[in-house]
């Protein structure tokens, strides 16, 4: 695990940042001897915390904090999160301001792709996801008459809203009903009321898990077996089974990975997390994952600089080939390949994959 004080150490291979305060620490365990593996001398040291780093404050404030210390690091060259698309959209441009490449990893609104040649969204935008979605519903479940739920002033419920509508309407549908919700919204009543609006053959929840189980709670007890999808950011596992009860049987989930992926990358991925946890990676994991090694692959084939690194992951997709990483093939460029799942839970407890789009395995 790299530190603040080595960091601060003059020389030394280029460094790379990522929000430990807010992820696990197996990440650099499991990415930092990948990186050493390729060779002497080291390409990249992975930086994960800071003097005070576990003391910062809730919320966005903590996230801005946590960029304006890692942007200062001597021999960063690049920096990876924060997690959400909002806390995104507000501590990138402190890397943007210092030449810092910042890679994304799990923030899907469409303005993160508009902050400028340093940023670097890794997750498919909410257009993208958005079109997974409303396909699925279209032509797996066969639905013409779908109510979306979706998250008020918040840009991922708002973003992945629109690209749902909007893949929708290119193909001649449009909901039948649209219903804004906050967190602290009496779900119950607003599900309740959406129904005495319309009656839809599917659900489309834009929401994080806590809301998108209740909603589903609610909709299983008005208007049993439903089918219900929901996005990234409520992933199908033992939480949500349990939060959901009944309802979760008919809750399909967008993920960008799954541990029990079939490829040798995610096999071996999963087999070296295992070694330092055994619980398992997550999908967000092996995002991060992803965006550190990608980010380290360019310190290795692009140079040390923040510039090289920059003109690296500019590169993939359209002079490079992409990269291959756990989450499939990972470029930048407008024509890269949306690595998504669709996911449902199994009566025996597994997350399992019922359609992919893109690269994804």
């Amino acid at each position: 695990m790299a530190l603040f004080a080595a960091a601060c150490r003059g020389g030394g291979p280029a460094r790379i940042a990522y929000p430990l305060p807010w992820l696990s620490p197996v990440l650099a365990e499991v990415a930092q001897p990948a990186i050493d593996a390729w060779g002497r001398p080291r390409a990249a040291q992975i930086v994960d915390a800071y003097p005070g780093s576990r003391h910062l404050p809730s919320g966005y404030g903590g996230d801005v904090a946590f960029a304006e210390a890692t942007a200062a690091m001597p021999g960063l060259v690049a920096a990876v999160g924060p997690q959400s698309s909002r806390a995104t959209l507000l501590a990138a441009p402190i890397y943007v301001e210092r030449r810092i490449p910042l890679i994304a990893p799990t923030a899907t609104s469409r303005f993160v792709g508009a902050l400028g040649p340093w940023v670097f969204q890794l997750a498919p935008d909410d257009r993208a996801e958005g079109a997974f979605m409303a396909d699925f519903a279209l032509d797996r479940l066969h639905a013409r008459r779908i109510t979306i739920f979706y998250l008020l002033s918040d840009e991922y419920g708002l973003g992945l809203r629109d690209g749902v509508v909007l893949a929708l309407r290119r193909r001649g549908v449009a909901p039948v009903d649209e219903s804004g919700i906050i967190e602290e919204s009496e779900l119950p009543r607003r599900v309740a009321e959406s129904l005495r609006r319309a009656r839809p053959d599917a659900v489309v929840i834009a929401a994080r898990a806590r809301e998108a189980a209740a909603i589903a709670r609610a909709l299983e007890a008005r208007q049993p077996h439903t089918p219900v999808i929901v996005g990234d950011g409520a992933p199908l596992d033992a939480w949500f089974r349990a939060a959901a009860g009944p309802a979760a049987a008919s809750v399909y989930g967008v993920a960008w990975w799954l541990p029990d992926q079939p490829d040798s990358a995610s096999r071996a991925f999963v087999a070296r997390w295992a070694r330092v946890d055994r619980a398992g990676p997550s999908a967000a994991d092996a995002m991060y994952y992803d965006a550190l090694m990608v980010a380290a692959r360019a310190v290795r084939d692009g140079g040390s600089s923040r510039a090289a690194v920059r003109r690296y992951l500019s590169e993939l997709g359209v002079t490079r080939p992409p990269y291959r990483g756990v989450t499939g093939p990972i470029a930048f460029g407008p024509h890269r390949a949306v690595n998504l799942l669709m996911t449902t839970l199994a009566p025996d407890g597994r997350t399992v994959a019922v359609g992919a789009a893109g690269g994804n395995p």
